[in-house]
């Protein structure tokens, strides 16, 4: 009596060959991979609910988040990211839309929607 010894290879190809087909994937892009920045006093946020512009024409904000829904704005000064509650939709639309961007700032923002006074969104942590 011989036996005969088949490897394992073309059994599992057997056997994987004659099953029913699985579900395909959907087509279509990835999601990309969250974008998590340190906000100075509150720590890593996702930047992923936010309408971010990257802004080259100002010496003072080098980016300006913002997610409506909550009213919560993440601005980059220089290197660090900064955060205010509560701030109207209206006055981010005049930011975005200054001759000076600094100077809005320092004018409308700057000592106003202080994220310790005013409600800050709590984002889920993953």
């Amino acid at each position: 009596m011989r036996v005969f010894v088949v490897p394992l290879c073309l059994v599992l190809w057997a056997f994987t060959a004659c099953s029913p087909p699985k579900e395909k994937q959907p087509t279509g892009q990835a999601a990309p991979p969250p974008e998590i920045v340190n906000v100075k006093y509150r720590g890593q946020v996702d930047l992923t609910p936010f309408d971010c512009e990257w802004v080259t024409r100002s010496s003072v904000v080098k980016r300006l988040c913002y997610d409506s829904k909550e009213q919560y704005v993440i601005v980059s000064l220089g290197a660090t990211y900064y955060h205010y509650c509560e701030v109207p939709a209206e006055l981010v639309k005049g930011w975005r839309e200054a001759d000076s961007m600094g100077r809005y700032y320092d004018n409308q923002v700057k000592g106003r929607f202080d994220c310790r006074v005013n409600r800050m969104p709590a984002y889920p942590k993953e």
